[in-house]
């Protein structure tokens, strides 16, 4: 390899060439490269955190519903007079989501359902599914209504 540090312009001047047969890039353009760079970071990482904490969030919801289904499907299929579809004697509780006339868990999931009797031979059951989302708690309900045989 030659090295032509000094080579005269054709204006007279000296300047500087590289050398020959090598290419790369400038420290001033690799610097540009990276603040470029840290810019686009800086716009997008705060996105990513939100997007990350929105699914955890949305695969929470999915479970407490998972969590809730089955356990209505569990109450459809047993007897009226079972221990899990009894009353507790107080028809106007249906919406209380703080005692319930049933409790149990499930996991991380706590379950609680309130039943209505009522005079056409039918339960209203209202299930109840809380669990702690970070800091704050979240709950989601469905009532569903079932024949007394």
């Amino acid at each position: 390899m030659e090295l032509n540090n000094h080579r005269k312009q054709k204006d007279g001047s000296m300047g500087h060439t590289r050398i020959r047969g090598r290419r790369g890039v400038t420290l001033v353009e690799l610097m540009v490269a990276l603040t470029i760079f840290a810019v686009v970071l800086v716009g997008i990482l705060p996105l990513s955190i939100y997007v990350i904490g929105y699914n955890q969030e949305n695969t929470q919801l999915m479970s407490a519903r998972n969590v809730m289904a089955n356990m209505a499907e569990q109450l459809k299929v047993l007897p009226p007079a079972a221990a899990w579809r009894t009353n507790d004697g107080d028809n106007a509780d249906l919406a209380d989501n703080i005692g319930g006339d049933h409790n149990t868990t499930s996991g991380r999931y706590g379950l609680r359902w309130n039943i209505r009797d009522n005079p056409d031979n039918t339960q209203d059951i209202r299930i109840f599914v809380n669990w702690n989302a970070g800091n704050r708690d979240r709950t989601i309900s469905s009532t569903l209504t079932l024949l007394v045989m």
